[in-house]
């Protein structure tokens, strides 16, 4: 697990507003991420990291992490578990790796596979991904919603975050909450959709990445992966018992790709 806090302005002079707030967050989220601890403007863009090491503990694995030829920058949490098919392939069409670490492969899939790189990463994900050069701001998150990310967007300002309690620390955001969706929680046990207990908060959904384009401040959300699209049009199933305990090895064996140590916790579910 680890901690990403982002503040995007469209006038310059109000990131250094912003910059005060992001050092709190940090500070505040260190649980989240006791290893590191990073942080870095470009621009009107702020970005802060805590880290949690789990693949390549080395210094080269800290975030912010950057692609300065291709004007690139990232804060992640989670883990791409293909990421070293990724590197091999991305290596095969040039791309030069200064890491080991699966954040990176996120960027140079990026700079290689265009709009098509959300498709090719699989694993628990979200992070914040700045192109200098398009001058745009991509929030991305996995295809099942594993890591959240949450974010408050209006017309001068973009604040994103890991946990929605620490957008409180922008104090010139109005943040009310959302007492319909209070209701929703202890009705459902969750709030449906993007939408959370505050009225000015959502949340990226599962599968989909929101871009924005700095120069217009116009934001685009696209739907990368859904559930739905992966699902027979008969509701009956042809997969066997072989496939399925090849596909539940497999998913295992990727989770079992660290650096560190790995704890292996089996349940069996609970008795009623």
């Amino acid at each position: 697990m680890c901690g990403i806090v982002a503040a995007v302005a469209k006038n310059p002079a109000l990131t250094l507003e912003h910059a005060p707030s992001v050092e709190r967050i940090l500070d505040a989220m260190a649980y989240r991420g006791p290893d590191a601890r990073g942080i870095r403007q470009r621009r009107n863009v702020i970005m802060g990291h805590r880290r949690l090491s789990i693949i390549d503990l080395s210094d080269a694995g800290r975030q912010p992490m950057h692609d300065v030829q291709h004007g690139l920058h990232i804060v992640f949490n989670g883990e791409i578990y293909n990421y070293k098919e990724l590197r091999g392939d991305l290596e095969d069409r040039g791309y030069r790796f200064r890491t080991h670490t699966d954040t990176e492969a996120i960027l140079g899939a990026y700079h290689v596979y265009g709009s098509q790189f959300l498709e090719k990463l699989r694993g628990m994900f979200a992070f914040v991904l700045h192109d200098e050069s398009a001058q745009k701001v991509f929030l991305c998150r996995d295809r099942m919603g594993k890591k959240p990310l949450y974010y408050y967007f209006d017309s001068e300002q973009l604040l994103v975050c890991s946990e929605i309690k620490f957008l409180y620390a922008f104090q010139a955001v109005p943040l009310s909450i959302a007492w319909e969706h209070v209701r929703a929680f202890f009705a459902l046990q969750y709030v449906p959709g993007t939408a959370t207990f505050l009225n000015e908060i959502n949340k990226i959904a599962p599968g989909e990445c929101l871009e924005l384009d700095l120069r217009t401040w116009r934001t685009a959300s696209t739907r990368y992966w859904r559930v739905s699209d992966h699902l027979g049009s008969d509701s009956s199933s042809d997969i066997g018992i072989r496939q399925v305990d090849e596909m539940i090895r497999e998913s295992v064996r990727y989770r079992l790709v660290a650096d560190v140590e790995i704890g292996i916790l089996l349940s069996g579910g609970r008795l009623s």
